[in-house]
């Protein structure tokens, strides 16, 4: 009789931010989510970007604003991803999970967003896993607050 996989019940969270700087909203949802979840991974967008207005800080830059505020934790992994250019749902989300598998990283399972035109990205099944993600949106993003006034 051949044994299937155990399943695997650790929460992983997976984060997509800019960081064009870090800012209180960036770290209180990353707290939050090294608060209820077995490994957090950030990926830091637009990594080819710098000195721009949009992009002001390399990705040096802002991995080690992380790291001023969250130190070696064992917990966080951060990586960086280039912009593709995506302008389908499916072409970003098969993008962003091939590379979290590229890295060796463990697939998530929860996806944190900050916003709700960032949560509808990711609101769908991982390629790899074939598992919906718990999707967790989060205010802490000015446009939101606006809207929900």
């Amino acid at each position: 009789m051949k044994k299937e996989p155990k399943s695997s019940n650790k929460k992983i969270a997976l984060l997509i931010m800019r960081i064009q700087p870090l800012h209180n909203g960036h770290t209180q949802l990353i707290y939050k989510a090294l608060m209820e979840n077995d490994k957090v991974i950030v990926i830091l967008g637009s990594s080819q970007e710098k000195r721009t207005k949009r992009n002001p800080f390399s990705t040096p830059e802002r991995m080690n604003m992380l790291k001023q505020v969250f130190g070696d934790s064992s917990k966080l992994k951060v990586m960086a991803l280039r912009d593709i250019g995506a302008t389908t749902k499916q072409c970003w989300v098969n993008y962003v999970f091939n590379e979290i598998k590229n890295q060796s990283l463990e697939q998530p399972t929860r996806y944190y967003a900050g916003d709700e035109d960032n949560a509808q990205w990711f609101d769908t099944n991982n390629p790899i896993t074939n598992k919906k993600l718990d999707v967790l949106k989060y205010v802490c993003s000015l446009k939101e607050l606006l809207r929900m006034a």
